[in-house]
């Protein structure tokens, strides 16, 4: 029993480890799919989005309490406005969402981080229904081509590796 990875038998490809796909072992791996852990880069995606939006979520609740206290100060003169009747009470939700959203436009860091986890939300949403797209594209590939791989060629003839028929 030799070491995996230094001279990977047929029977043992994909079972050796990151790091020795990392080395050049790995029987014709790449290092595409060497990444942290011997985990796939799907797998790696998503812990890696979820930890991400775990720190999304800490930066937000950073800012929260800044963000609540822009708002109570653009709230203030709404209050006396309407504690002085000249505002109805219906106009308060309203102007309080505005405020708040007054708030988190003027909070520049803020503002920039849900930008950008916007736009990485979006991009991962894209990624995920492109990854659905190829798994469909892939059966139906799969589908075409049982029949095909069953019967042999038609025409009698044997298919060599390149695709040539051969009589």
């Amino acid at each position: 029993a030799g070491r995996l990875g230094a001279f990977p038998q047929p029977s043992l490809r994909g079972s050796c480890s990151a790091a020795d796909v990392e080395a050049g072992g790995g029987g014709g791996a790449s290092t595409r799919t060497a990444v942290r852990g011997g985990e796939t880069p799907r797998k790696r995606s998503r812990t890696h989005e979820a930890q991400l939006e775990e720190r999304v979520v800490t930066a937000r609740s950073v800012t929260d309490a800044d963000i609540d206290r822009r708002s109570k100060a653009i709230m203030q003169p709404v209050f006396d406005e309407w504690m002085n009747g000249n505002l109805s009470e219906a106009e308060l939700p309203r102007r309080k969402e505005a405020a708040r959203a007054q708030a988190l436009a003027e909070h520049g860091p803020r503002s920039k981080l849900d930008a950008a986890f916007a736009k990485y939300t979006a991009a991962a949403k894209a990624r995920a229904e492109a990854e659905e797209q190829e798994a469909a594209a892939e059966a139906a590939l799969y589908e075409a081509l049982a029949p095909l791989e069953r019967s042999g060629s038609s025409s009698g003839g044997a298919a060599s590796s390149s695709g040539v028929i051969r009589r």
